[in-house]
């Protein structure tokens, strides 16, 4: 396992990087495709760890309650999980809504978060006699997270995700991770 958390330190290491400059401003991308970040995120699940790379684009919505306001994002992103016997990789590819609330109570920057998205995982997920029936999964998480640095650019989010079909197809056994994200915002 210490040879599979290097390969994840590594990844992260070099997203990171990439995340350091805002690439896509120098891009000739449509203003409207524009993400308002890119992130790098680093996972672990029972004897499975994962690394995904993907993009952030805020809504134009809110909601203010007097104790809070309410936010959404969609997030786009492409990950790697590698199970604990050597060799075995799946791909995740993944979309999800994703809503934030920010406490009127808690110091600037902080939030919770959470989201149910539609991910692909091929080739079709199998780790410690446990396989998923079908390559579509459902992602749900839940997360805790802070803003900071120069105009709020910075986050650092904790979440834990749970990735089901939601019993559309049998076998169901699922998959919880812990993850930490960086998100870089432009």
């Amino acid at each position: 396992m210490s040879q599979l958390a290097g390969r994840v330190r590594a990844a992260c290491a070099c997203a990171i990087g990439l995340l350091a400059a805002p690439w896509s401003h120098a891009m000739d991308i449509p203003r409207g495709w524009q993400p308002s970040a890119l992130f790098a995120q680093a996972g672990a699940g029972q004897q499975v760890a994962s690394a995904a790379f993907g993009a952030w684009w805020d809504w134009n919505w809110h909601y203010d309650t007097s104790h809070a306001r309410i936010t959404g994002a969609t997030e786009v992103l492409i990950g790697d999980w590698r199970a604990s016997e050597p060799g075995d990789h799946f791909t995740q590819v993944g979309v999800t809504p994703v809503l934030r609330l920010h406490p009127s109570a808690w110091d600037a920057g902080w939030f919770l978060e959470a989201g149910i998205g539609a991910n692909a995982i091929t080739p079709r997920y199998e780790n410690r006699g446990k396989r998923f029936s079908s390559d579509f999964q459902f992602g749900d998480h839940l997360g805790v997270g802070r803003r900071f640095g120069r105009a709020m650019g910075h986050e650092v989010v904790l979440r834990i995700e749970h990735f089901s079909n939601c019993g559309l197809h049998e076998p169901n056994p699922g998959e919880n991770f812990v993850q930490l994200r960086y998100l870089r915002r432009f």
